[in-house]
């Protein structure tokens, strides 16, 4: 392994080196294995885990071990870069359950940036031709899967998708920014984001968020259809499949990612 100590290394590259045997570990590492793997001063070792840990790339685990795994900041990046190939798969199954229960096209989101992008639909009828096509940038002031997703992102963020003059699709499009930030308020003590009419006449979105364990909110599950098929089907039930299915993915997609970092 190379010798961390090596006075030509930059603070960087022994950063680097760090993470990358943390990562490394299904578990994680102790001061002293991160320390003697890379035979790094114990004065060094500390001031490096320190920084690392203060920008959330690692973090310490809270019982007496002690173990350096990889950080929420590090775990995001991960999910920030999986490609379509590796969550497609896990979100099909999902929405393929969606799709049988109400008879509707179901899809999936991700932010990507400061864009939500559709990536995976399944459709009740193969010649059904729609708005939802994967690719599709979600208006963040309008789309259910959007609003499910910026609901639960910081003030900082709306401010920068919000910006003036925000596109009115029709007479029921939002688009005084303190009234889409109250509807964020409110999908984010919900859980369950709704697009009635706001983008298409005649046409219902709802959706809920996927909260991943220390990354937070970056993709959602939604069904979308007309108003009149859609509103049949009692909102508690929909609502409680939503929720199931964005639970579900979750967890699954959890395991991949575990499964892809384990040695």
């Amino acid at each position: 392994m190379t010798n961390s100590s090596d006075k030509s290394l930059s603070l960087l590259e022994k950063q680097t080196l760090i993470v990358e045997a943390v990562a490394g570990s299904a578990s994680g590492l102790s001061f002293t294995e991160i320390r003697q793997a890379l035979d790094l001063p114990k004065a060094t070792a500390h001031r490096l885990l320190g920084m690392l840990c203060q920008v959330d790339l690692l973090q310490v685990t809270a019982d007496q071990r002690k173990l350096y795994q990889s950080g929420p900041r590090l775990l995001r990046l991960l999910q920030l870069t999986l490609s379509s190939d590796d969550v497609v798969p896990t979100a099909r199954p999902v929405l393929e359950k969606l799709v049988e229960a109400f008879g509707e096209t179901a899809f999936m989101t991700k932010l990507h940036g400061d864009m939500v992008e559709t990536i995976t639909m399944v459709t009740p009828v193969k010649e059904w031709q729609g708005h939802v096509h994967p690719g599709r940038v979600m208006p963040p002031h309008a789309a259910a899967s959007a609003k499910a997703i910026f609901a639960f992102q910081s003030e900082a963020m709306w401010r920068q998708v919000l910006r003036p003059p925000l596109p009115r699709f029709t007479s029921k499009t939002l688009v005084a920014i303190e009234a889409i930030q109250r509807e964020y308020a409110r999908v984010r003590k919900s859980g369950i984001a709704i697009c009635l009419e706001e983008i298409d006449p005649g046409q219902i979105g709802i959706a809920a968020p996927v909260h991943l364990k220390e990354l937070g909110v970056i993709y959602s599950v939604c069904i979308a259809g007309p108003v009149e098929r859609v509103t049949k089907h009692k909102p508690d039930k929909i609502h409680g499949a939503l929720k199931r299915a964005a639970n579900e993915f979750a967890e699954a997609l959890t395991r991949r990612i575990e499964n892809a970092r384990a040695p």
